[in-house]
């Protein structure tokens, strides 16, 4: 049994309203939502991107329109000075890619918000899941990417509770998730967040605390 009360700690947001990620607006709403979810966090988020080049459109969206909360980028510094900075400053936010799913250790409020922009399946380059993927052939979607994506969205979600004390939200910001049948699989590890799909749900998390 876990020793984190995440029914009363914990939320996951599922956001169902917005485009899908080839759609041609889907940058901006996208960058509309993370504004607002940090503005209810306040700072203290850590949101995680499945490529480089959609954290640098949100950076040179964001940066500098979130009044006074600092916009920390992978690209500004190393790890560790950038996580320093990070813990330091509670009211910032901290956008990065895959390296920071794992290995992060932020307790305590400096870290209330971990947004991801999409469901984090692996990437297409990999060779090796190539060859499984032509293997199984029509399975392989269900048995290789989407237990991939459910570990990886685990992984970013335990970096938000590290203590008995902790608590936050889990934002995904992939609309497909809400509608097709992997759902109950990749949110598997996860299963234990109270989940929601309305914003002020959110609002009302944060507005407690």
């Amino acid at each position: 049994e876990s020793p984190f009360d995440y029914e009363a700690n914990a939320l996951l947001y599922l956001a169902d309203d917005l485009p899908d990620p080839d759609a041609p607006d889907r940058n901006q709403k996208v960058h509309a939502r993370i504004r607002q979810l940090v503005q209810y966090s306040d700072g203290s988020a850590l949101v995680l991107f499945t490529s480089r080049k959609a954290m640098r459109d949100a950076v040179d969206e964001l940066r500098g329109t979130l009044d006074d909360i600092t916009v920390l980028s992978q690209d500004d510094m190393g790890k560790k000075a950038l996580l320093d900075a990070f813990k330091t400053d509670i009211r910032s936010c901290l956008f990065a890619t895959r390296s920071f799913f794992q290995g992060v250790d932020v307790p305590g409020d400096a870290l209330r918000l971990v947004i991801l922009d999409k469901v984090p399946f692996p990437m297409r380059t990999d060779p090796l899941l190539e060859a499984r993927r032509d293997l199984l052939g029509q399975s392989a979607f269900m048995q290789i990417d989407v237990p991939i994506a459910a570990a990886t969205l685990a992984q970013a979600a335990g970096r938000l509770i590290r203590s008995a004390t902790d608590h936050g939200v889990v934002a995904i910001l992939d609309s497909r998730l809400v509608k097709r049948r992997y759902k109950g699989a990749v949110l598997e590890g996860v299963a234990h967040f109270p989940e929601t799909s309305q914003l002020d749900d959110v609002k009302s998390f944060f507005h407690r605390r």
